[in-house]
């Protein structure tokens, strides 16, 4: 039996069946995620401004990047990257996109989930319904505190390497050209 809620110690409001020490993991990965989606956007004002101005390159790139969602994000950045920088710098930028995507996958899946707690076990059970292309399908998965650490951090190392990527360091040529 998996139970989705329960009451509240002081029975005022259902709570979600959570092994509470996945909370702070859970928090950790979605804040890791806000930074790599706006390091995402800071790159393509870069590459659509790389002299800068002053403020009206952010302004307009903020404008046009703040709807969009994180897919579109990244598929703009990798295509700016394919036509401003060289070859070598777009395969980079391509498997960094790949890894980008694979991790927006693996946020969604957590965050957009119903969790519960095993009955027999005690082990936290993230569950998902889908109904695209293959028809209705019932994903669970256990997962642990440690589990969901280990992709906020993994989110947060792509970040760094993109950020790397697109701040080269003083010895280094700059790759917009």
């Amino acid at each position: 039996m998996k139970v989705l809620s329960t009451l509240s110690g002081d029975k005022t409001r259902r709570v979600a069946a959570i092994d509470r020490s996945l909370l702070g993991p859970i928090g950790e990965l979605t804040v890791n995620f806000a930074m790599l989606e706006q390091t995402v956007k800071y790159g393509i004002e870069l590459l659509l401004f790389p002299d800068g101005d002053n403020g009206w390159a952010h302004i307009t790139s903020s404008m046009v990047t703040s709807e969009m969602s994180f897919r579109r994000l990244v598929d703009l950045l990798q295509c700016l990257v394919s036509h401003r920088c060289s070859e070598g710098d777009a395969e980079l930028c391509k498997e960094l996109c790949l890894a980008m995507g694979r991790l927006e996958e693996r946020r969604n899946a957590i965050i957009h989930s119903t969790w519960a707690i095993d009955g027999s076990s005690g082990a936290t059970i993230r569950m998902k319904t889908t109904a695209k292309g293959k028809g209705l399908r019932h994903h669970e998965e256990v997962l642990t505190s440690n589990d969901i650490s280990k992709i906020a951090d993994e989110i947060a190392a792509v970040a760094k390497r993109l950020g790397d990527f697109l701040q080269p360091q003083p010895d280094e040529p700059p790759r917009a050209t």
